[in-house]
């Protein structure tokens, strides 16, 4: 007779043949299934990518089926272009060459080898010490923008409910500062914590929690990004939504 395969097995062809991360409601999720969940849930039809780097999260966002609108932010000329060319064929998806922060203004920002880590605070010695790729190969004057001077200037269109992702190594609550006069567009947030220092001047990453506590997030998942060779968390992803935005019958 033949054995029935097992549910982890069933949920393993599941996710082969669809690309989606098939999980129970209450078994755990990975990044990519939590934003699914989140994006159904709380009806988001918009979402502000900032520190879209190459476009990676974009197209993330597209392969667990969003099809709405996506502004991606990437001040990096290289990283910039790499962007342009992910998504252009995209007719819901829009690059800007800026910065998003907490005042409009012009800034320097270091480029690092590996662009991901490139920031407007210098490396501490913790972040130079375990990572090279840190190390300055560039720097680059850029436009600094409010996401609410965005929001006036038609740069993002009004109305929408929205998903605001940050990924700016040490800056997310300067973008957050420059975004609460939308916070009310504002449903859903996704913010990339650093546990340890690793550059000068950042934000504790319980001081960026009670922030966002503040304004009136819950927090609905941490994502391990990197650790310690003795595997203590360094970076998390943290996802985070507003229970006040929950549409109307949930």
């Amino acid at each position: 007779m033949a054995m029935k395969p097992s549910k982890a097995r069933v949920r393993q062809l599941l996710n082969d043949l669809t690309g989606f991360d098939v999980v129970r409601a209450s078994g755990q999720h990975t990044l990519r299934s939590h934003l699914s969940v989140l994006i159904s849930t709380y009806q988001i039809d918009r979402v502000i990518d900032v520190g879209a780097n190459e476009g990676g999260f974009g197209s993330l966002l597209r392969d667990i089926g969003f099809r709405g609108a996506i502004h991606s932010f990437e001040p990096v000329s290289s990283a910039f272009q790499a962007l342009l060319g992910r998504s252009a064929h995209d007719p819901h998806w829009d690059a800007h060459n800026l910065a998003l922060g907490a005042e409009n203004t012009v800034a320097t920002i270091n480029v690092s080898k590996f662009t991901q880590m490139s920031s407007f605070l210098p490396a501490s010695s913790c972040g130079s010490g375990r990572w090279p790729m840190l190390a300055v190969e560039a720097k680059e004057q850029v436009s600094v923008r409010t996401l609410a001077d965005c929001y006036g200037k038609g740069i993002v269109p009004s109305g929408g409910r929205v998903l605001l992702k940050m990924d700016t190594q040490g800056f997310d609550l300067e973008v957050f500062k420059g975004a609460l006069p939308v916070r009310g567009e504002i449903c859903c947030l996704l913010s990339e914590l650093s546990l340890l220092p690793v550059y000068e001047g950042m934000p504790d990453f319980a001081e960026s929690i009670a922030v966002y506590r503040e304004a009136g997030f819950v927090v609905t998942g941490f994502y391990p990004i990197t650790r310690t060779e003795s595997c203590a968390l360094n970076e998390v992803d943290c996802v985070l939504a507003d229970p006040l935005r929950l549409p109307q019958g949930r």
